[in-house]
């Protein structure tokens, strides 16, 4: 499959946006202050980034959609999450940052049991059910998948928008299977059928439109709530199925989908840092660092509601994230190298031995006889 670079671009990008919202939400940042002028600042930061969860999942059905299904793949992941959770753990206890606590024990060791990572959990679902889906979409004509489409959104991301929380048929904001599901078949209908007739630039300024509009529209229903005194959830205008939201990540989708790179250099690079980016997330938030990485590690209380914090922000999410690349590519060469080779080892000698292969012969007979 040819590779293109601008997705893997996006990668990048997205992660680091990821990265400098949990700055900001972690950090504490955005608060409950809304007439600061710098809260109102950060809030715009949060409103241009809020859609990179869902330009991962977008990326992911615009790929898998026509890849095989490799078991490998979920248990390398599986690997690397429990890897960083355990060692991370391990590391700060022995640094005396955290105290011992046995449920934050078991949250390290069991990261995905735990659901500590819910992004990972629910990217997992999603890759085992990607060829059932993927079957589906190859029997789907183009009217039938559109309709499928249309009304997907309309249930889950339209309704979901308008109606309060409580009367729609997916309470998560976009944090569940459900939504992933939904993107993963745009992102594969757009692989399928979509082709861009117009200047690629038209997708960069649709998306700094909307994002635009939400946050006009955050700041008109805040005020009118509070001069009516009336109680709505203001913050889901930046839930992921919002459809501001969602708008706006199938736009920006659509610009780095048709980029055009020529610089080699800047495509190796690029190359590069992409595969390294799944572990900045892990890494990051880890569930014992998450809690103390930004107020007590990084002090960044220190800049609250100070113009320099626009400054302190970006940084610390551009440290935070080459740290990472840097730490995911010595370990990929050292220790994660040596535990792959280990468990392909102990996989090996599993297969030699009798057991295996009468289980083995026992069910290709099965299978045969059927």
């Amino acid at each position: 499959m040819k590779r293109n670079v601008g997705l893997d671009l996006l990668k990048i990008i997205a992660m680091l946006m990821i990265v400098f919202i949990h700055i900001l939400g972690k950090g504490r940042f955005i608060s409950e202050d809304f007439n600061s002028e710098l809260y109102q600042i950060a809030y715009i930061f949060e409103n241009f980034f809020i859609i990179a969860v869902n330009c991962y999942v977008l990326i992911t059905g615009y790929f898998q959609v026509d890849s095989d299904f490799k078991f490998k793949k979920i248990v390398n992941i599986w690997i690397k999450v429990i890897f960083y959770s355990i060692s991370i753990y391990i590391i700060i206890l022995l640094l005396g940052q955290a105290k011992f606590s046995i449920l934050e024990c078991i949250k390290s060791f069991f990261p995905i049991l735990t659901k500590v990572y819910w992004f990972v959990n629910c990217y997992i679902l999603l890759y085992l059910l990607s060829p059932f889906i993927n079957k589906s979409i190859k029997q789907l004509e183009k009217k039938d998948y559109q309709k499928l489409l249309i009304i997907l959104i309309f249930v889950f991301c339209i309704l979901t928008s308008i109606l309060p929380s409580h009367y729609t048929l997916d309470t998560t904001g976009g944090y569940g299977i459900i939504w992933f599901i939904i993107l993963y078949l745009v992102g594969a209908y757009i692989k399928k059928y979509i082709k861009c007739n117009y200047r690629n630039k038209i997708n960069l300024y649709v998306y700094f439109a909307i994002s635009v509009i939400t946050y006009i529209a955050y700041i008109g229903l805040n005020y009118t709530l509070k001069v009516l005194n009336l109680d709505y959830n203001v913050s889901r205008l930046l839930n992921y199925n919002f459809i501001t939201v969602f708008l706006a990540s199938i736009f920006l989708f659509l610009y780095f989908k048709n980029l055009k790179i020529k610089s080699l250099k800047v495509i190796n690079t690029i190359c590069k840092i992409a595969p390294l980016t799944f572990a900045v997330y892990l890494i990051h938030e880890q569930t014992v660092l998450r809690n103390i990485l930004y107020l007590d590690l990084l002090n960044l209380k220190r800049f609250w509601n100070k113009p320099i914090q626009f400054v302190v922000i970006p940084i610390t999410a551009l440290a935070i994230f080459l740290l990472c690349i840097i730490i995911e590519k010595i370990t990929q060469q050292t220790i994660q190298k040596w535990i792959y080779n280990f468990l392909n080892h102990c996989y090996t000698k599993i297969k030699e031995t009798k057991c295996y292969q009468k289980i083995k012969q026992g069910l290709l007979k099965k299978v045969s006889d059927n």
